[in-house]
């Protein structure tokens, strides 16, 4: 089943881009985005990130299940808030989607949730 943003994504998204999943929660997310992204130049990345190490072990686990070795290699995966994406994505490559899924991590503490820090 695909859900309503992949719908979009799949009109956004080329093969061979570059693509931020901003939250990737248990990896759903970042494993469309790769699917989408990902051909045999080995061009596309994914630049996943997530401020709870589990959820990018989810990712992880998920992306092992559902992904070519060759797939996974175009994912790079962060421990760190979305907040500092610019740290990870390289000056010179042009990002065509950050997807963004906020709230708390399905199956995780509850009282870990993206919250507004500065002018909300």
């Amino acid at each position: 089943m695909i859900s309503f943003s992949g719908s979009v994504w799949k009109h956004v998204v080329r093969k061979g881009d570059a693509v931020v999943d901003a939250t990737c929660g248990n990896g759903h997310d970042t494993l469309a985005l790769l699917k989408l992204v990902a051909d045999k130049t080995q061009r596309g990345r994914v630049y996943g990130m997530d401020v709870q190490k589990i959820a990018l072990e989810s990712t992880s686990s998920l992306l092992d299940q559902f992904s070519s070795p060759d797939e996974k290699e175009l994912v790079e995966l962060f421990v760190m808030s979305h907040s500092q994406m610019e740290d990870i994505v390289p000056n010179d490559v042009a990002v065509r989607l950050v997807a963004f899924n906020l709230g708390y991590l399905p199956g995780g503490a509850k009282q870990i949730i993206t919250r507004c820090i500065r002018g909300c």
